[in-house]
């Protein structure tokens, strides 16, 4: 299990969710909630604006991308996919490509002001 680590955009709760983000654009991945907080305190985020976030769980070794309005396709080969979403509303995806059956994890990406 990771964890990805969100915020409701502009600190208002019926926003969607931004996540903080890789070198390449993708959500950062930590260990455990810990690991998460202690790299949030290093670049000076204090203890009331963690307790704000959210810390999510990415179950397994599936990649995380981020959500478009685009019809979803296979990340690896462009194929459809077939997929659940939580209650958090994360999807998880499998490709239907006998060949391929690449997994991934879809997140909400919300708008960056």
């Amino acid at each position: 299990m990771e964890i990805i680590v969100g915020r409701h955009i502009n600190g208002i709760f019926i926003n969607d969710l931004e996540y903080l983000l890789d070198d390449d654009k993708e959500p950062m991945r930590f260990k455990s909630e810990e690991e998460a907080t202690r790299f949030l305190k290093s670049k000076g985020v204090t203890d009331d604006e963690i307790y704000c976030m959210v810390f999510k769980k990415v179950v397994g070794k599936q990649d995380a991308y981020f959500m478009t309005d685009q019809p979803e396709v296979c990340r690896s080969c462009g194929a459809r996919t077939e997929f659940q979403e939580d209650s958090n509303g994360m999807q998880f995806h499998t490709c239907m490509d006998p060949a391929c059956r690449y997994e991934y994890v879809l997140v909400s990406e919300g708008e960056s002001s």
